[in-house]
């Protein structure tokens, strides 16, 4: 039994409380994410919000794809996946080890 005199202790919601993924998000995707409701907000005026947002996810994904097509692109360019020299070496290499196991 509580005394008479005491209040029943009273949670108060700390910040981002009801939106817990923002506590969580940095500062640049917090711009991404104002972006996407801004963007969806302006496609709801003409349609409804649904096809908005699956709309603005579309193009963002597309968006994102192009992106990396071309990092990966550009990744490849830069520079072989093996040396031609070191895997020269490394058959010449196996070739005297394998002379060198027969004698």
């Amino acid at each position: 039994m509580t005394p008479p005199h005491a209040e029943p202790a009273v949670l108060t919601p700390g910040p981002g409380a009801g939106r817990p993924w923002l506590v969580r998000v940095s500062p640049s995707a917090r711009g991404s994410l104002h972006f996407r409701q801004h963007a969806v907000r302006a496609l709801a005026v003409a349609l409804p919000v649904r096809a908005a947002g699956l709309i603005v996810t579309a193009v963002l994904g597309v968006i994102a794809v192009v992106l990396a097509m071309s990092g990966r692109k550009q990744v490849e360019q830069a520079s072989p996946p093996t040396p031609e020299q070191a895997v020269e070496n490394v058959k010449a290499d196996m070739a005297e080890i394998k002379e060198s196991t027969h004698r």
